[in-house]
């Protein structure tokens, strides 16, 4: 069996779903700490020809704070914010299919991604199996434990990553668990959300 594990993404760029293509499961690894600079709040979007960071309305947590248990923050300047920047989408019906979802803030964060990801999945007709890393049995591991764990755990022949993860594994401890290590190839297109993609082209795929 194939899998790969990865943070819950806010409509990432098309790359992070070649992965769906690729494994049997997809692991959302929902139970390590929320990192403030990367992906999972927060995306790089086209704005009419000027990129723009569209950013989550999150209510201010501890630092260790895991994503599993972010909050939004709905009554504040950042929602009406995030509301206002995401509005530019309303310009193109190829969005019809996910438009109404976008402002749906009234559950968790992680929710609110992944039930985002599961309608872009069944937009490009891509297996949408997930798995919360919350639910399995490995939450005192960390980095590279703790995705061994999580294949031996699920019986996972081959683990797939993004190109960008070779400089977070080592081979050598995959391959003494008799895991297959594999990257994918880097995305050649535009590393901006995959809604820019459908906005041009209502028959996008990957």
């Amino acid at each position: 069996m194939k899998i790969c594990v990865m943070q819950p993404y806010f409509v990432p760029y098309p790359g992070y779903y070649l992965l769906f293509k690729e494994v049997d499961y997809f692991v959302v690894m929902d139970d390590v700490q929320f990192n403030r600079r990367g992906f999972v709040h927060r995306n790089l979007f086209d704005v009419f020809g000027n990129k723009t960071w569209i950013t989550l309305p999150l209510k201010k947590k501890p630092l260790n704070t895991l994503i599993c248990d972010l909050e939004f923050d709905i009554n504040s300047e950042a929602s009406e914010h995030f509301k206002k920047k995401i509005n530019f989408l309303q310009n193109s019906k190829n969005l019809d299919f996910i438009m109404q979802d976008l402002t749906k803030l009234h559950q968790t964060p992680l929710a609110y991604i992944n039930n985002l990801n599961k309608k872009i999945l069944k937009k490009l007709k891509l297996n949408n199996k997930m798995i919360l890393s919350s639910s399995l049995e490995n939450k005192k591991l960390k980095g590279e434990k703790k995705i061994i764990d999580i294949c031996k755990e699920l019986k996972a022949s081959e683990y797939i990553n993004l190109p960008s993860g070779k400089k977070l594994y080592n081979n050598k401890y995959f391959k003494k668990e008799n895991i297959k290590l594999t990257f994918l190839k880097e995305y050649k297109g535009k590393k901006l959300s995959i809604l820019n993609y459908f906005f041009e082209n209502k028959n996008f795929i990957i």
